[in-house]
């Protein structure tokens, strides 16, 4: 038998040290066997990224996006969401309503020119960006800037009539219904 359980016969042996697991058959995504129910099933991921087919290792995981983010850009009704990938499946987790969390990722050099994704969702503290509006506008520049979902905006509403404002980096959505 062969590490799947399958009689003999079975050109390849599934090692999951090796980016390989044993799973039983599907027609949609798999290769129909010569012997048996199984095949070895590799790990990593191919999803689809903008235009491309990107491979994806497995545990790795990556933020997806209905459009344009950041700099109050979101598009209305948007919403931030994670991917990973789980042993050759692709899940895509959705950050909560509203932009209240935002997906934010990082990139890990593994070497020979590749990286290793990881992504969470996180609070959008964009609530705090409007308490740092002061009179004193170095202050409010200090605060802002310090807080990575606000930025510093100036309105310039009419001739004498401009000035900077700190705004959310993210824009906060709202239940319109409700």
């Amino acid at each position: 038998l062969d590490s799947c359980g399958n009689r003999a016969d079975v050109k390849e042996e599934c090692n999951l040290f090796l980016g390989t697991i044993c799973e039983q058959y599907r027609p949609e995504i798999d290769t129909k066997p010569d012997v048996g129910n199984y095949v070895c099933r590799d790990i990593n991921c191919k999803v689809k990224i903008g235009d491309g087919i990107v491979e994806k290792k497995n545990g790795e995981s990556w933020c997806g996006y209905d459009g344009t983010i950041g700099d109050g850009r979101d598009v209305v009704g948007s919403r931030h969401v994670k991917h990973t990938c789980f042993m050759g499946e692709e899940r895509v987790e959705p950050c909560e309503d509203y932009r209240n969390q935002i997906c934010v990722q990082s990139n890990t050099d593994i070497g020979n020119g590749n990286k290793f994704t990881e992504a969470a969702c996180r609070v959008n503290n964009w609530r705090s960006c409007f308490d740092y509006n002061e009179k004193d506008k170095q202050k409010t520049a200090e605060k802002c800037n310090a807080n990575p979902d606000c930025m510093v905006k100036n309105m310039n509403i009419a001739k004498n009539f401009n000035f900077d404002y700190c705004v959310p980096r993210y824009s906060p959505g709202f239940d319109l219904k409700n």
